[in-house]
């Protein structure tokens, strides 16, 4: 059965641009506002992948699990990192309004979703080419990792807007 079309291409634009995350006042309000929202979207797409990503690891728990479910697992994996990707891009229109310190909270956060794509890559991959056969170290390797960055990702952000609302920048 098909998953999917690579994340690559979609993610790597996005999530490799210089972007940044506005979280104080700054010169240009709106622009600290998108970013501060854009910035919340993130975490929550990160959430989602973490969840989704847990649900792959039962799955290997369990193999007897249908694989349409796994595929649906990994479809809704596949869109919230380019939702990410997505919203990465829009901070590249805004950065320049940004202070430095706040552009490199995105610098901390942009590789580990480079990260979650070629994982999911791999795993997309693999489930193509080996249907029902998620027991592989290869795979297992993939899923826990998507897990884990996405963990990650959510607190960088967290951390983030936690500074932020406290006023340290």
């Amino acid at each position: 059965m098909r998953v999917m079309r690579s994340l690559r291409g979609a993610l790597i634009a996005g999530a490799v641009a210089s972007c940044a995350f506005a979280l104080t006042t700054t010169t240009a309000g709106n622009q600290s506002r998108e970013a501060y929202r854009l910035l919340k979207d993130i975490r929550a797409d990160a959430q989602q992948v973490a969840y989704y990503s847990a649900g792959l690891k039962d799955m290997v728990v369990h193999p007897q699990m249908d694989a349409r479910i796994e595929a649906r697992q990994l479809n809704r994996i596949r869109y919230e990192i380019n939702d990410m990707g997505r919203r990465l891009q829009q901070f590249d229109a805004i950065q320049a309004a940004l202070p430095p310190l706040e552009r490199n909270d995105v610098l901390r956060v942009t590789p580990l979703v480079k990260h979650m794509a070629g994982n999911a890559d791999a795993a997309i991959g693999y489930v193509n080419a080996h249907p029902g056969e998620v027991w592989v170290r290869s795979y297992l390797n993939d899923v826990q990792n998507l897990y884990s960055e996405a963990n990650v990702t959510a607190r960088r952000v967290k951390s983030a807007e936690d500074i932020a609302k406290a006023g340290l920048f």
